[in-house]
Protein backbone atom coordinates (compact mmCIF):
# COMPACT_ATOMS: atom_id res chain seq x y z
CA UNK A 1 0.00 0.00 0.00
CA UNK A 2 1.80 3.33 -1.07
CA UNK A 3 1.15 6.09 0.32
CA UNK A 4 1.43 8.65 -2.38
CA UNK A 5 -1.23 11.20 -2.14
CA UNK A 6 -2.76 13.45 -4.82
CA UNK A 7 -2.64 17.50 -4.65
CA UNK A 8 -6.44 17.60 -4.21
CA UNK A 9 -6.09 15.81 -0.79
CA UNK A 10 -3.42 17.81 0.17
CA UNK A 11 -4.86 20.91 -0.33
CA UNK A 12 -8.36 19.35 0.99
CA UNK A 13 -6.16 18.36 4.64
CA UNK A 14 -4.75 22.30 4.50
CA UNK A 15 -8.41 23.65 4.14
CA UNK A 16 -9.45 21.62 7.02
CA UNK A 17 -6.93 23.05 9.10
CA UNK A 18 -8.45 26.30 8.63
CA UNK A 19 -12.10 25.48 10.44
CA UNK A 20 -11.85 25.65 13.91
CA UNK A 21 -14.92 23.99 16.16
CA UNK A 22 -18.18 25.93 17.15
CA UNK A 23 -17.31 28.53 14.42
CA UNK A 24 -19.47 28.85 11.47
CA UNK A 25 -17.71 27.95 7.94
CA UNK A 26 -19.28 28.33 4.32
CA UNK A 27 -18.36 27.25 0.95
CA UNK A 28 -19.66 29.07 -2.45
CA UNK A 29 -21.14 26.75 -4.55
CA UNK A 30 -19.61 24.40 -7.18
CA UNK A 31 -16.55 24.33 -4.52
CA UNK A 32 -15.53 20.58 -4.07
CA UNK A 33 -12.17 20.94 -2.26
CA UNK A 34 -13.20 23.56 0.18
CA UNK A 35 -16.40 21.78 0.92
CA UNK A 36 -14.68 18.23 1.21
CA UNK A 37 -11.68 20.37 3.50
CA UNK A 38 -15.39 21.77 6.03
CA UNK A 39 -16.72 18.73 6.16
CA UNK A 40 -13.32 16.62 6.98
CA UNK A 41 -12.80 18.96 9.72
CA UNK A 42 -16.10 18.39 11.24
CA UNK A 43 -15.47 14.36 11.14
CA UNK A 44 -11.74 15.25 12.84
CA UNK A 45 -11.37 18.14 15.30
CA UNK A 46 -14.04 20.52 14.95
CA UNK A 47 -17.25 18.20 15.76
CA UNK A 48 -18.99 21.64 16.90
CA UNK A 49 -18.53 23.07 13.34
CA UNK A 50 -21.18 23.97 11.55
CA UNK A 51 -21.09 23.86 7.75
CA UNK A 52 -23.06 25.79 4.59
CA UNK A 53 -22.65 24.91 1.35
CA UNK A 54 -24.57 26.84 -1.02
CA UNK A 55 -26.15 25.03 -3.25
CA UNK A 56 -26.54 21.74 -1.37
CA UNK A 57 -29.63 20.30 0.23
CA UNK A 58 -28.01 18.72 3.00
CA UNK A 59 -25.63 21.35 4.04
CA UNK A 60 -27.62 24.93 3.36
CA UNK A 61 -30.32 25.11 6.55
CA UNK A 62 -31.98 28.35 4.76
CA UNK A 63 -35.60 28.36 3.17
CA UNK A 64 -35.06 31.67 1.13
CA UNK A 65 -31.97 30.96 -0.43
CA UNK A 66 -29.35 32.94 -0.56
CA UNK A 67 -31.28 35.97 1.01
CA UNK A 68 -30.79 34.69 4.44
CA UNK A 69 -27.38 33.73 3.99
CA UNK A 70 -26.28 37.23 2.93
CA UNK A 71 -28.21 38.42 6.16
CA UNK A 72 -26.63 36.33 8.36
CA UNK A 73 -22.84 37.23 6.73
CA UNK A 74 -23.98 40.91 6.90
CA UNK A 75 -24.69 40.67 10.70
CA UNK A 76 -21.31 38.94 11.34
CA UNK A 77 -22.69 35.25 11.86
CA UNK A 78 -20.32 33.33 9.27
CA UNK A 79 -16.62 32.85 10.38
CA UNK A 80 -14.90 31.43 7.51
CA UNK A 81 -15.84 31.47 4.04
CA UNK A 82 -14.05 29.21 1.21
CA UNK A 83 -14.74 29.50 -2.93
CA UNK A 84 -12.97 28.44 -5.65
CA UNK A 85 -12.27 29.98 -8.28
CA UNK A 86 -11.44 29.24 -12.40
CA UNK A 87 -8.02 30.71 -12.32
CA UNK A 88 -6.01 31.86 -9.25
CA UNK A 89 -2.73 34.27 -10.06
CA UNK A 90 0.54 34.15 -7.73
CA UNK A 91 -1.51 37.34 -5.69
CA UNK A 92 -4.38 34.92 -4.84
CA UNK A 93 -6.38 37.32 -7.12
CA UNK A 94 -9.52 34.98 -8.29
CA UNK A 95 -11.04 34.88 -11.61
CA UNK A 96 -15.05 33.87 -11.02
CA UNK A 97 -16.09 35.10 -14.64
CA UNK A 98 -15.01 33.95 -17.84
CA UNK A 99 -11.57 32.66 -19.55
CA UNK A 100 -10.93 34.39 -22.83
CA UNK A 101 -12.30 37.96 -23.69
CA UNK A 102 -15.12 39.50 -21.47
CA UNK A 103 -16.94 40.49 -24.09
CA UNK A 104 -16.60 37.25 -26.20
CA UNK A 105 -15.16 34.17 -23.66
CA UNK A 106 -13.97 31.17 -24.51
CA UNK A 107 -16.62 30.23 -21.32
CA UNK A 108 -18.41 31.90 -18.84
CA UNK A 109 -18.67 30.85 -15.51
CA UNK A 110 -21.23 31.89 -12.98
CA UNK A 111 -19.50 34.83 -11.28
CA UNK A 112 -18.84 35.85 -7.98
CA UNK A 113 -22.52 36.69 -6.74
CA UNK A 114 -21.66 37.95 -3.11
CA UNK A 115 -18.38 37.11 -2.59
CA UNK A 116 -17.19 40.51 -2.62
CA UNK A 117 -19.13 41.28 0.67
CA UNK A 118 -17.81 37.89 1.92
CA UNK A 119 -14.27 38.40 1.58
CA UNK A 120 -14.72 41.38 4.01
CA UNK A 121 -17.00 39.76 6.57
CA UNK A 122 -15.54 36.24 7.09
CA UNK A 123 -11.91 35.46 7.33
Amino acid sequence: MGSAYRVEELLITALAAEVRDGEVTAVGSRSPIPAAAALLARHTHAPNATVVILGSRRYFPFTEGSKEFFDLAQRGGIDLFFLSGVQTDGQGNINLHVVGDYGRPRVRFQGGMGSWMLYFMAR
